[in-house]
């Protein structure tokens, strides 16, 4: 995706179930619920699972289906130490995802 594409984004109808983009990244950041983690995650860097699902007030079983998706898109990487569960985005995305993230700012 080149920019500002990302403008037209925003004229896409919205999304329900099925996600018709190109994109990845961008399909996943229209929904509120991934883009708050993705904003966390680059603000704190590493996230521990307890702490994400706390601070975007949402059940640990909610935070487990968005995670799963984000990490099998390849955006998120999940690292393991024996219970503890950690967060961090993959680093293929470090770069991009500021830009997307712009895009779908609702201030």
């Amino acid at each position: 995706m080149t920019f500002p594409e990302c403008a037209l984004i925003h004229l896409l109808p919205p999304v329900k179930k099925v996600c018709f983009c190109r994109d990845a990244a961008a399909c996943l950041l229209r929904h509120d619920t991934a883009r708050n983690i993705i904003k966390t995650l680059r603000t704190e860097k590493t996230v521990s699972h307890s702490r994400l699902a706390s601070s975007l007030r949402i059940s640990s079983q909610g935070l487990i289906w968005q995670m799963k998706i984000l990490i099998e898109k390849g955006i998120v990487q999940e690292n393991r130490n024996g219970i503890r569960v950690t967060y961090s985005i993959n680093k293929s995305y470090v770069a991009i995802l500021p830009r997307l993230l712009t895009c779908f700012s609702t201030n």
